[in-house]
């Protein structure tokens, strides 16, 4: 393995020879595409969606067997070992989908999410293979904070963006309000772990000061609470923990956040206040989301097969509404969902096999550098499933096969 930490992200050196690492340049395009269908759907109607899933899955499965191409033939006898974790959860997953009120939609759904698990699988695997622990990290760091910037961007280009000090529930710029939190808590983190690669130029720290800004205004307005707590702990991280950070950076980080967060909790009409009160009264009348998972749990208690078996791979809203005769709204929570729908066994394959390892190495060796592991790891918890179509999968799973890929001990 070459060292090549100083170059660009999408750069390789072969040889003597610098050129674009193509895998992580389309895994980049697959992420932004899926921000690009969020974006089109909320300008021009659910319609455009067929053809950018189209786009993206041909893209993907382009960058599955270019990959397989490239690794089959040097790692043929470890190909299958590393990935096996991985196959057992999907093989799992698989074994649900009998169980779904319609068996062969959850099917079909399996065979369609089941090679984007692998595609990524394999690029994890080529990162780590190609470029190692410390640099692969900061490769991916900086392709996510590119394609989340997108979101951000989109924000802030249109119209005077420090006109509302409050933009929760609304959709007139391109993405929903709780995406633009989720993708400012991301971009704030990716900043902060990439502080130590900017090196001494002027413009460089000058730009990095105003988009951590940026970020932190778009979060604070977006009413997200998965973000708040995301960028809480970041900070957390960073300041508590972080590698190579001077007592005034700590310092200058930590004023800024409280600085503008007691700013916005002084204005009554502020994002901040008014999520503040929204959960005082969700805490006592129950939110929609709330329910929806009580009556997944509820059909789990009342068909006790179903603790074991689920009620269907990627099945929710469909064996929910056929099982107990009314529609339910998305659970919107990652985790809860993968329980209800593949039930406990194959949800503790997925805790053990691929998220507890995750959590254990990040722990262990990543905690002081790499703060973006903190929201690809929560705000999962405040979305949907494991489809290739969610707002966060492509960075999500990429961490979980990261670290299912990492040879330390």
């Amino acid at each position: 393995m070459q060292q090549t930490t100083n170059l660009p992200f999408y750069q390789d050196l072969r040889g003597n020879r610098l050129q674009a690492d193509g895998h992580l340049v389309l895994f980049g395009v697959n992420m932004l595409l899926v921000l690009a269908g969020y974006t089109l759907a909320v300008r021009f109607g659910f319609g455009v969606l067929p053809l950018v899933r189209a786009v993206r899955t041909a893209l993907a499965f382009g960058g599955l067997l270019w990959l397989l191409l490239a690794q089959i033939p040097a790692r043929w006898p470890r190909l299958p070992a590393r990935h096996a974790r991985l196959a057992a959860y999907a093989l799992a997953a698989l074994a649900t989908t009998p169980f779904a009120a319609e068996p062969l939609n959850a099917f079909g759904r399996w065979y369609t999410v089941a090679p984007f698990w692998a595609y990524v699988s394999l690029l994890a695997a080529h990162m780590q293979t190609r470029y190692g622990p410390a640099d692969g990290l900061r490769r991916f760091t900086a392709l996510v904070l590119c394609v989340y910037l997108f979101p951000v961007l989109t924000f802030y280009l249109q119209g005077n963006p420090f006109a509302r000090l409050n933009i929760y529930g609304d959709d007139t710029r391109g993405f929903y309000s709780n995406q633009f939190g989720w993708a400012s808590a991301i971009c704030m983190a990716a900043l902060l772990d990439l502080r130590r690669h900017l090196g001494r130029s002027v413009w460089r720290q000058v730009a990095w000061v105003v988009g951590l800004g940026a970020c932190a205004w778009l979060v604070l307005i977006s009413g997200s609470r998965s973000s708040y707590f995301a960028v809480i702990l970041s900070i957390g991280v960073v300041v508590a923990l972080g590698r190579g950070v001077s007592l005034w950076a700590r310092v200058g980080i930590l004023a800024a956040a409280v600085g503008l967060s007691f700013y916005l909790l002084d204005a009554e009409d502020s994002a901040l206040n008014l999520r503040l009160r929204k959960t005082q009264q969700q805490y006592r009348t129950e939110e929609p989301r709330v329910r929806a998972l009580k009556t997944g749990f509820h059909v789990m208690e009342t068909q006790e097969h179903r603790i074991i078996t689920g009620i269907g791979f990627d099945s929710f809203l469909e064996s929910i509404r056929i099982l107990t005769g009314k529609p339910s709204v998305a659970p919107h929570n990652s985790y809860l969902e993968i329980l209800i729908d593949t039930g406990a066994l194959v949800f503790a394959l997925f805790l053990v096999l691929l998220v507890l390892p995750a959590l254990y190495k990040y722990i262990r060796y990543d905690v002081p550098r790499f703060s973006l592991a903190l929201p690809l790891l929560i705000i999962p918890y405040f979305e949907n499933n494991l489809g290739p179509g969610q707002y966060m999968f492509f960075p999500w799973m990429f961490l979980l096969c990261w670290y299912m890929h990492d040879a330390r001990p």
